[in-house]
């Protein structure tokens, strides 16, 4: 199977892909948010319309995947298919998240013990960034290599800024900004490609369909 071609708009993907735009509003903004001390000289007006940028953004996407959420759980009492994610999605899904979480409390307890915390925004970079591979073939989402080397890159440069002399505040700035912008990102393609196979889905029904 191509991994790189559209999803099928089935209940399952509905779900799985509107649960993908939840999450990727939340960590933006929230990455945003650990951005705020790049705003801390900044004319007020710029900390307002950041704002407004994050709540806006986030928002959409939070609105979009509650709203594809929902259509799926529609179809699926529709045409009486499940919606719940396939067992190999979800059990990889785990087996990530799993170690996700233990390598983070380990490059925490790490660099904390080590008298180094202004390097854990990077390393959680890092780390974030990288288990977006395993979850691009989980879920069949190729721009999620786009993401981990998006995430990853900003983590490694942002260390290696720091190492070199420059300030902690602006290197994990710009690194937590780059973040929430890929995680926008990855939010509206995958939004883009789940539409693209509702459409498909909906030309194949009124090609095939004589009542159409």
């Amino acid at each position: 199977m191509n991994e790189h071609a559209t999803p099928a708009a089935t209940p399952s993907a509905l779900r799985v892909h509107g649960t993908g735009l939840v999450v990727c509003a939340i960590f933006a903004a929230l990455w945003a948010n650990w951005a705020r001390p790049l705003l801390t000289d900044s004319p007020a007006a710029w900390a307002w319309g950041a704002a407004v940028t994050v709540a806006v953004t986030s928002g959409a996407l939070l609105i979009a995947g509650v709203s594809m959420i929902r259509r799926g759980r529609r179809l699926s009492r529709v045409t009486g298919i499940g919606d719940t994610a396939p067992h190999h999605m979800r059990s990889g899904f785990k087996q990530v998240l799993i170690a996700e979480i233990v390598v983070l409390n380990v490059a925490a307890y790490f660099l904390i013990g080590h008298h180094a915390a202004q390097y854990l925004a990077p390393a959680v970079a890092v780390v974030v960034g990288l288990h977006f591979l395993p979850l691009a073939k989980i879920f069949r989402s190729p721009h999620f290599v786009a993401t981990a080397a998006a995430m990853t890159l900003a983590g490694i440069l942002a260390a290696v800024a720091m190492a070199t002399g420059s300030s902690a505040t602006a290197a994990n700035g710009v690194a937590d900004l780059a973040c929430a912008i890929a995680l926008w990102g990855t939010g509206f393609v995958s939004w883009s490609r789940v539409h693209k196979a509702i459409a498909h889905s909906h030309a194949i029904i009124a090609a095939t369909d004589p009542a159409h």
